[in-house]
């Protein structure tokens, strides 16, 4: 806490930063026990309303959070909310969220639900570091996986180097690191890392590796070789030559490809493991 008590360094899974005292709870050992019984809920919409039985809204729920489980009712979950009293002391409250919304935790690991919660984020719009609470490449794909149980660290490089094994593509060719993606990556359980960004693998279509992620631009360079770049700003399914129509894209520093310098496979593929078919 700093000397005159307005501010207080809060240390996370998501970061670490200084937060004004008078927007902190602080929560009592009962109410921890309470928030740490092991049955959850995950969000698979976001942007949804966290509104109490009388009618009153606290906040905005999406993709990425858990809350502890009441009960289930016919079209809701009952689930527990932390809310501050007027002493700046946490209390339990709790709140409907509809099935549409939320799932019990672990959502089952198959192809439509992936591509279902990756529906919540195409179109979404940058956010480097969160900026204006948006999400960049690394906190896209870290909630991507919270309902499935997949716990991601949130920095790209961390992401990339410290859950399951590393793959790099040292001295590869561009050519050779496509046959490599394709053979070895496992549809949506590699992601693809370049220092500074990393998208995950969707599968194959047209003989070329198609990635979903979140990118603010492609490089560009004109006809005097001044750098640009094309704006995309937002989360988008692509090809790992994004931009490579544009006239003036810089093929060196501008192809997606050519940066990447690794996999990460999520799940060993000596495991046999891998997204469940929907049946």
């Amino acid at each position: 806490m700093s000397a005159d008590g307005a501010w207080t360094l809060v240390e996370s899974h998501f970061g670490l930063g200084w937060v004004p005292s008078a927007d902190i709870a602080r929560a009592d050992a009962g109410l921890r026990r309470t928030w740490e019984i092991g049955h959850y809920v995950a969000m698979t919409k976001d942007n949804q309303s966290a509104i109490d039985d009388q009618g009153r809204f606290l906040f905005r729920v999406g993709v990425g959070q858990i809350l502890p489980l009441c009960s289930r009712g016919a079209d809701h979950y009952r689930v527990w909310v932390a809310v501050a009293d007027e002493n700046r002391g946490a209390h339990l409250k709790e709140i409907s969220l509809p099935l549409q919304a939320v799932v019990r935790k672990p959502l089952a690991f198959t192809m439509n639900h992936i591509a279902g919660v990756i529906n919540q984020f195409m179109g979404q719009p940058y956010g480097w570091g969160g900026l204006y609470g948006n999400r960049d490449c690394s906190s896209t794909l870290k909630d991507l996986f919270v309902p499935f149980g997949i716990w991601l660290p949130r920095n790209s490089f961390h992401q990339a180097h410290g859950v399951g094994k590393f793959v790099p593509f040292e001295d590869l060719s561009t050519k050779d690191k496509t046959r490599k993606i394709l053979v070895e990556g496992s549809p949506l359980l590699p992601l693809l890392w370049s220092p500074g960004h990393i998208a995950l693998y969707l599968g194959e279509y047209a003989g070329q590796p198609m990635v979903f992620h979140n990118l603010w631009g492609i490089r560009t360079r004109d006809g005097w070789g001044r750098e640009g770049r094309k704006v995309i700003g937002h989360a988008a399914i692509t090809g790992v030559h994004p931009g490579a129509e544009l006239c003036q894209f810089d093929p060196t520093y501008g192809d997606l490809l050519n940066r990447i310098e690794g996999m990460a496979l999520l799940v060993s593929p000596d495991s046999g493991q891998q997204p469940l078919p929907d049946r």
